[in-house]
């Protein structure tokens, strides 16, 4: 699919992508990540800028570095793990991480924990030190 749209970006358009999924896309090629459960107005203005500009991918589904970290990550952490993760890894708060990523503040405490649960750590400090040792 990317070759045969080549120049043109092709997405990920998922609702349940997790981090092996998101890997894979970025591997062969795929420019970015839209979530299924976007409110049907963003999305539509998020694909009037693409079909606009398809040479400017909109930072908000851009495929992060975090998108290729570690291979560890793949059957541990979502997609969205991995972008709060990253976050945390660069110093965001909790309510910075929610506001960037539209999120409540609760699931983003939510999402921490299961986080550290799953990279085996206990600490905001240990998540961003792992994190850091970890991204491609």
């Amino acid at each position: 699919i990317v070759e045969a749209n080549n120049p043109n970006p092709v997405f990920l358009f998922s609702g349940v992508a997790m981090f092996a999924d998101i890997y894979a896309a970025k591997m062969v090629g795929v420019a970015g990540h839209i979530r299924k459960d976007m409110p049907a107005k963003e999305l539509a203005a998020l694909v009037e800028r693409v079909v606009s500009n398809p040479g400017v991918i909109p930072s908000e589904i851009r495929l992060s570095p975090s998108a290729v970290a570690s291979k560890q990550f793949q059957t541990k952490l979502s997609e969205e793990d991995c972008v709060i993760l990253g976050m945390v890894s660069q110093g965001a708060r909790n309510s910075e991480i929610a506001s960037g990523l539209g999120i409540p503040l609760t699931r983003v405490e939510g999402r921490l924990r299961s986080i550290y649960k799953a990279i085996g750590v206990t600490s905001r400090l240990a998540a961003a030190v792992f994190m850091n040792e970890n991204a491609a």
